[in-house]
């Protein structure tokens, strides 16, 4: 097999590459869209932290129901708080809907709620499984919450939130091997290229688009073509290989940022894909081929 063959076959994989990600861009933006589920996790926020120091939370809830001491006076709530600013920045909250969320825990805080710490632990837990188990919905496509599979006689379900993170990290090494194929074959390719001394001899896919101009150049006009040949033959190999490999690229930085607070984990893999992006279009601007011109009348010359 040729290394224009492997080239192209690479590209028509991207096909497919850039269709997963795409699709995990709608799941994961239908997920995060509106504020529901970013209301839901702060409900499970807070009920995890009032449950991890529940004891304290219960002993100062006792001393205020049997009026000894003023609610909570006993206890650090801003110790074990997540501040507001921490919330909107990491679910993406307008501050209309975390009024639902920090009205309910303000009560509790001052002692205006007389339910009990595990009462309230409840209600949030409550409040946020029923939101997170309502279907999300982008650009009019209706996404579930929850993905059953009948696994023999077991049926299994999972969260789609799972199922979109495990996509997110498995989909990072493929892009990553599949830009680093690419780039490894067509970096071979273009070597090859640049000795060529034929067109004839390069495999015809959509990046080989070359300048083919007269065997000899004599005049002022001739040069001006040969210059906008290479010009315009240049653009169009950045811009073929921008619609190739960039809205998959894109794609999955957008389904990776849609989601709060799990940037960190993949800001690796995103910087790699950045870089291998920045080299698939120096490549098509590198010595070898971007000064190739082939001859229309004489092919044995290039220059």
């Amino acid at each position: 097999m040729t290394l224009g063959k492997r080239v192209e076959r690479i590209m028509f994989l991207g096909v497919l590459v850039t269709i997963a990600c795409l699709t995990l861009m709608v799941v994961c933006l239908g997920l995060s869209a509106g504020n529901d589920r970013g209301v839901a996790r702060a409900y499970a926020i807070y009920a995890g932290k009032i449950e991890a120091e529940l004891p304290n939370f219960e002993q100062a809830w006792n001393e205020a129901s049997t009026e000894k001491v003023p609610f909570m006076s006993t206890y650090d709530w801003a110790t074990y708080e997540l501040s507001y600013d921490k919330l909107v920045t990491r679910y993406y909250l307008t501050a209309e809907r975390f009024v639902d969320v920090g009205d309910e825990l303000s009560a509790f805080n001052k002692g205006i709620d007389k339910r009990s710490p595990k009462a309230l632990v409840s209600d949030l837990r409550a409040r946020s499984k029923a939101l997170l188990e309502k279907p999300a919905s982008v650009y009019g496509i209706s996404i579930p919450s929850q993905i059953g599979v009948d696994v023999g006689a077991t049926h299994v379900t999972s969260s789609l939130e799972s199922m979109a993170l495990i996509a997110r990290i498995v989909l990072a090494p493929v892009l990553i091997l599949w830009l680093g194929n690419y780039l490894g074959t067509r970096q071979r390719e273009v070597l090859v290229i640049g000795a060529s001394q034929s067109v004839l001899q390069i495999h015809p896919h959509l990046l080989n688009c070359f300048a083919v101009v007269k065997d000899r150049v004599v005049r002022k006009a001739e040069r001006l073509d040969r210059t906008m040949g290479l010009f315009l033959t240049a653009v169009a190999r950045v811009i073929i290989a921008a619609i190739l490999f960039l809205p998959g690229c894109l794609a999955y930085a957008v389904a990776v940022f849609s989601f709060g607070g799990n940037e960190p984990f993949f800001f690796a893999p995103l910087v790699i894909l950045a870089i291998q992006c920045l080299g698939v279009f120096i490549l098509e601007l590198s010595p070898p081929i971007v000064t190739k011109v082939y001859h229309r009348r004489v092919y044995g010359t290039s220059s």
